[in-house]
């Protein structure tokens, strides 16, 4: 009986002496991991004093998402022809200013303040595209300096100058700017355009080969 009770006080003594080195195992790391939090928020701070737009980068990078619209432009081309205003002389087919094709199809002029028009376009196709940028242009030309073109726009409720163009005396593209009057594709789609000479006095001849709507758009990817 003596030797099993000194076993068993043995074994006692043995767990005992297990049970306070895991004690002792447990309360040594959580100092440490004490440590690393405050090793971790004093790199931060240091760094976040050191470069503040390096810290917030690591901070926010994960939760940014940047989208880039989709840009894109389109030549609608004169389609229609109405023949409202006849002040100007037409030659070959209706619409006239469909394409760049002189002297197959083309308007002249030598008078001031003769009016030529309506001329409707193409429809465009789009309606959900965010309109950036609306130009009236026309491919024209005139034999001497010195004098304009005016363009006037249709917008769906009433016609809107967009002022004069001084006229190149060789071939271009001349461009009034109607983004303002033209700012729905519902107004882009329904827009008819007609001109008029503004001509000083003397000779000179002003011809218009081509019309159309240059539409510059974006929408997202």
């Amino acid at each position: 009986m003596k030797k099993n009770h000194e076993t068993e006080k043995a074994d006692t003594s043995f767990s005992d002496e297990v049970k306070e080195k895991k004690k002792r195992k447990a309360l040594d790391g959580r100092p440490k991991k004490r440590r690393k939090t405050k090793i971790a928020m004093y790199a931060y701070i240091f760094l976040l004093m050191l470069c503040p737009t390096i810290a917030s980068s690591l901070i926010s990078y994960s939760a940014t998402i940047v989208i880039t619209p989709v840009k894109g432009s389109m030549s609608l081309y004169v389609n229609t022809d109405d023949m409202t205003r006849t002040g100007w002389k037409r030659f070959g087919a209706n619409p006239h200013l469909d394409a760049i094709d002189y002297d197959a199809n083309y308007l002249s002029v030598k008078s001031t303040n003769k009016e030529a028009g309506d001329f409707g376009f193409i429809d465009s196709g789009k309606s959900t595209e965010i309109i950036e940028n609306v130009t009236v242009q026309l491919y024209s030309k005139q034999n001497q300096t010195g004098d304009n073109l005016e363009v006037v726009v249709w917008n769906g409720s009433n016609w809107a100058s967009l002022g004069l163009r001084e006229i190149s005396t060789s071939w271009n593209w001349v461009n009034w700017t109607a983004t303002t009057q033209l700012d729905s594709w519902t107004k882009i789609d329904g827009a008819k355009i007609y001109f008029v000479s503004h001509r000083q006095p003397g000779v000179n001849t002003f011809l218009v080969d081509s019309a159309r709507l240059q539409v510059v758009y974006s929408s997202e990817p």
